[in-house]
């Protein structure tokens, strides 16, 4: 039998007994699923983790020295250099993405072990900064936390679409962006508690402030620990193995010990004789480098392989900017003082303890309505239902319209206005610009592209990312000279962007793979 029957066999097979086992899913594949996410909710972590701690985090002063451990209370830097700690993490993230591909394409990583590499450098950059002695050892340990995110940003939606069977992908996929804003929201929710307030006493132990960095440390910890007990992605695991795995993941022969038995003799058998037919397919799926890939995509060769390549590219491309140029981020970022301004807090130029709490207490009101509105999704992307296309457009044009409307509202002073216009930007990202993205990011190229074409889509989201924190503000101060001082019409600008997302999701955006799956 030719190596291509046996994939189709071993396929066939395997997506039959998946859909005949939809209603069950096995305790290994609910562990998969917590084990691979874990990753993407340090990534949540990590983009929210110190912006509710710089009051505790930064003093005007050399800071006290905390009784047992002899490290500062707080660290003597000004707003602009706690600016730059906390932008280190996006340059990480978008250092490790760039690296990725061509790492993992000479070592020959799979997609477990790459989350296991992950893991261990979010061990090192969350440990350095809750133990750092100086603000540089805070500053690494946030570079090395964005790595630890830039590669699981890139590997995560892949493996869930691999792990989940046809008629699950795409709400499986969802839970990838869940997870994000879950680890956004925990971040947010311990600064807010007593760990983000200033130190009361100069003779503490342990600053409070240093415990939020261990709660991912202890996440990660407990993926290496449970290595051993996660299973490599089927697609990577070659077309004898893939229907061993995916019957596992479908709970079809759990706890019968033969069937455990052969499967090992038959995975030694796989490992210490290869075939013609296992060495000749694994030649054909050799992943892609991203060198090759963008070759591939700016060449003018015309074979139907590199026409699909291109276009599932340009959409991938055309998806990842739309969601970090959608303005939602600017929200995010600056949504304390953005609210402040709104309720008239801090209005005397100074700021209150009082109003500072309020802002960040609304700042976590607005984190829970991301989370809450991440659920429609999970039902809502079936193609059978409102499907991936639909939810873009859906949710790109609700934060045309809200960013428009926040602009008005900040421009015109009309606070209430501006506070509901937020609410619905964030709500209308997590319907679809959110999490469709990412879900989409390993259905659109081949599998063997899977990897460089995320890591180029995940590099322009992370630069894209990097150009916004670091533009907002100066365009919004520019603007500001020309709107009577408010810098609300910055928010137009998003609302431009957004529209011209809808007419090119409209136009481009159309793929029939997924309609033959979901």
């Amino acid at each position: 039998m030719s190596t291509r029957a046996i994939q189709n066999l071993d396929v066939d097979r395997g997506t039959a007994g998946r859909r005949g086992s939809s209603d069950k899913l096995s305790w290994l594949f609910l562990f998969m699923i917590i084990w691979v996410v874990a990753s993407t909710f340090n990534y949540g972590f990590g983009i929210s983790e110190l912006n509710a701690l710089a009051s505790a985090l930064t003093c005007p002063s050399r800071g006290a020295v905390s009784a047992s451990f002899k490290l500062p209370v707080c660290f003597e830097i000004s707003s602009s250099s706690f600016g730059i700690v906390t932008a280190l993490f996006t340059f990480g993230g978008l250092l490790a993405s760039l690296l990725l591909s061509p790492i993992s394409a000479r070592l020959r990583w799979t997609r477990r072990q790459t989350l296991g590499v992950a893991a261990t450098i979010n061990c090192l950059g969350t440990a350095s900064q809750a133990f750092a002695p100086a603000s540089w050892l805070l500053g690494l340990g946030r570079g090395l936390m964005g790595m630890s995110a830039g590669i699981a940003i890139a590997v995560v939606p892949a493996y869930l679409n691999d792990l989940a069977p046809p008629h699950l992908q795409g709400s499986i996929g969802v839970l990838n962006q869940l997870s994000i804003v879950i680890g956004i929201l925990i971040a947010q929710a311990l600064g807010v508690s007593p760990l983000g307030a200033p130190a009361s006493s100069k003779h503490i132990t342990f600053a409070g402030w240093r415990w939020v960095p261990i709660v991912s440390f202890a996440i990660s910890l407990l993926q290496l620990l449970c290595f051993r007990l996660s299973i490599d992605s089927p697609r990577e695991a070659g077309p004898l193995r893939e229907k061993t795995l995916r019957a596992r993941l479908a709970g079809r022969n759990a706890g019968s010990g033969l069937d455990e038995e052969s499967e090992e003799q038959e995975g030694l058998l796989d490992s210490e004789v290869p075939s013609r037919s296992d060495t000749e397919s694994a030649r054909a799926e050799k992943p892609m480098e991203l060198k090759e890939l963008i070759q591939t995509v700016t060449s003018r060769d015309g074979a139907a392989g590199a026409k699909s390549l291109r276009k599932g590219v340009a959409l991938i491309v055309l998806t990842q900017l739309s969601q970090q140029l959608s303005g939602v981020n600017a929200v995010l970022y600056y949504s304390s003082s953005i609210l402040s301004d709104a309720l008239g807090a801090g209005s005397d130029g100074h700021g209150s303890s009082d109003s500072e709490a309020t802002a960040k207490l609304i700042a976590l009101g607005i984190t829970i309505i991301n989370a809450l509105m991440t659920f429609p999704p999970l039902y809502l992307v079936s193609e059978s239902r409102l499907g991936r296309k639909s939810l873009l457009l859906l949710s790109a044009g609700v934060m045309c319209a809200s960013n428009a409307v926040l602009a008005v509202g900040i421009v015109n002073n009309i606070s209430i206005l501006s506070a509901l216009s937020i609410v619905t930007v964030v709500a209308g990202f997590s319907l679809g610009l959110g999490p469709v993205p990412f879900l989409i990011l390993p259905e659109l190229v081949e599998p063997r592209a899977v990897t460089s074409a995320s890591a180029l889509g995940v590099s322009l989201n992370w630069t894209a990312n990097l150009l916004i924190a670091s533009f907002f503000l100066p365009l919004r101060n520019l603007l500001a000279s020309v709107d009577g001082g408010s810098g609300g019409s910055v928010f137009a600008i998003f609302a431009v962007i957004n529209a011209a997302s809808v007419l090119g999701i409209q136009r481009w955006y159309a793929y029939e793979w997924i309609d033959q799956h979901d």
